[in-house]
């Protein structure tokens, strides 16, 4: 009886019903000790780093104090919810999304539920397409409009594969500035020989994320190994059976397609952020947000029209 009583108590005797297999059931629970233990070694201020603390704290101040609300801990607790929930990314300025990877999740999941495909005709032009992503991020630099959209083009998934391609620009920005670095292309081509092991491994090796306040604390996020590889593989197979290009080279824009709409890159997202995937993805999370956004871009541009009529007077 003492055996079965601690087998239960660490979780081998939980039910089919809860997910979990028998025998198996105390491993997450062992893991979150672990887990736990590693936590309670961290400093202070190494805890509140890891999970950046004071990024949304400092932001969550900085907005009651310009809202003076009424209301100011209901305020506080609105705002942590929207953080959780991944919605709290809309209509915000593009340093804010960028200074947590849980932002840049949010952003990167969003862009793929908010907007409905079918409310868009095909070949959608670069400036629609800038304009429908400033209602969620009003200044995003438009190079990366530039650079998304010469690579995928509206042709061929239209809208979500352009959507798809500016969230996995968003994410992985700092792996994607390396990329061009390693492979030093000139006019767009890439030398064969530096789709190479060697190159994978200095381009998704871990690096830390530029500091500061409110910035990223974590490492620069770098897609899995087996996925550049894949995608070297398949921007090779194309030059094979291109015309415009010589055996000794690859385009670098048939490399970063194969990034940009690649599923297992969001799928890796999905995994490093689960319950903002549940959140968001699964619908929990986005029930009347494509109107919140537009609402939110029309108070901007009321509040933008009354502040330079003031000025005026």
């Amino acid at each position: 009886k003492a055996t079965v009583s601690v087998l239960n108590w660490a979780g081998w005797g939980r039910p089919f019903s809860r997910g979990n297999p028998p025998g198996v059931g105390c491993l997450p629970m062992l893991f979150q000790r672990d887990q736990r233990d590693d936590l309670f070694a961290l400093s202070s201020d190494e805890y509140l780093q890891k999970f950046n603390v004071r990024c949304y704290l400092n932001d969550m101040v900085r907005l009651l104090l310009e809202s003076r609300d009424e209301k100011p801990l209901e305020f506080i607790s609105e705002y942590f919810l929207t953080v959780a929930k991944g919605t709290h990314v809309t209509h915000r300025a593009y340093e804010y999304i960028k200074a947590t990877l849980h932002n840049r999740a949010a952003f990167c999941m969003l862009l793929r539920i908010v907007f409905d495909p079918k409310d868009f005709q095909a070949g959608l032009k670069i400036e629609d397409f800038a304009q429908l992503v400033y209602l969620l991020c009003p200044d995003l630099p438009y190079y990366m409009f530039k650079k998304v959209y010469s690579v995928v083009g509206p042709e061929d998934d239209g809208l979500p594969a352009l959507m798809q391609a500016m969230g996995i620009h968003v994410y992985f920005a700092e792996f994607l500035n390396d990329l061009d670095t390693a492979l030093q292309p000139a006019d767009g081509l890439v030398p064969r020989e530096l789709l190479s092991d060697a190159t994978v491994t200095q381009v998704t090796k871990a690096k830390p994320a530029p500091d500061g306040d409110g910035a990223v604390t974590e490492s620069a996020p770098t897609p899995p190994r087996d996925t550049v590889h894949l995608a070297f593989k398949n921007a090779a197979q194309r030059a094979d059976v291109s015309a415009d290009v010589s055996s000794e080279h690859v385009l670098l824009d048939h490399i970063l397609v194969e990034l940009y709409t690649s599923a297992e890159l969001l799928q890796h997202i999905s995994h490093r952020h689960p319950a903002l995937h549940a959140s968001l993805c699964k619908g929990g999370g986005v029930d009347g947000l494509v109107g919140g956004v537009v609402q939110a871009h029309d108070t901007m541009v009321a509040s933008g029209r009354q502040r330079r009529q003031k000025t005026a007077k």
